[in-house]
């Protein structure tokens, strides 16, 4: 979506608030697909500040992607606020800032690439996600596995000395 800003470029100072709805694509980001369910919903207000043009701005929408941990789909909410600023000539010593033409800035690029800087690194579905088991490959959020556990000696043998060192710790020298 393109809002349209030739009425502030007229005068420093002037402003604008808007309130607009974006479609955004489907994207896939580090492996993983994002599915975006609706558009997200922005809020905000641009200012024509001379040289750079101020937009302040709230997003609020709904993605869902793969958690990390357990490789479920889980909802993710957007919701959060963005204060950028934008040039209307591309400098290369400048990344951090965005840029418009035609009197025009480009709010779909703008929200899918703050989207993208906000997300954790770990994406989990919750802060309890347990997981799949290494052995057998079940979520552990859902059932609980048979497998053997470390206690019924499914080691590593190349590592089982570290269990013993461990053991040694626990008493007083």
């Amino acid at each position: 979506m393109l809002l349209n800003i030739s009425d502030i470029l007229q005068e420093v100072g002037l402003s604008f608030e808007f309130n607009s709805e974006v479609a955004i694509d489907d994207i896939a980001f580090q492996g993983d697909n994002i599915e975006f369910h609706g558009p997200v919903n922005i809020q905000g207000n641009v200012i024509n500040g001379g040289d750079l043009i101020h937009l302040y701005g709230h997003l609020c929408g709904e993605a869902t992607m793969e958690c990390d941990i357990c490789r479920e789909n889980f909802q993710y909410p957007i919701d959060f606020d963005i204060d950028i600023s934008l040039k209307s000539l591309m400098d290369e010593e400048e990344p951090e800032l965005y840029f418009y033409s035609n009197s025009e800035i480009d709010l779909e690029d703008i929200l899918v690439r703050e989207f993208l800087l906000r997300l954790p690194i770990q994406r989990r579905c919750s802060e309890k996600c347990k997981g799949l088991c290494p052995d057998c490959g079940i979520n552990l959020n859902l059932e609980k596995c048979s497998c053997k556990s470390e206690d019924n000696g499914n080691i590593d043998l190349r590592l089982a000395d570290l269990k013993d060192l461990l053991a040694d710790m626990d008493r007083e020298v």
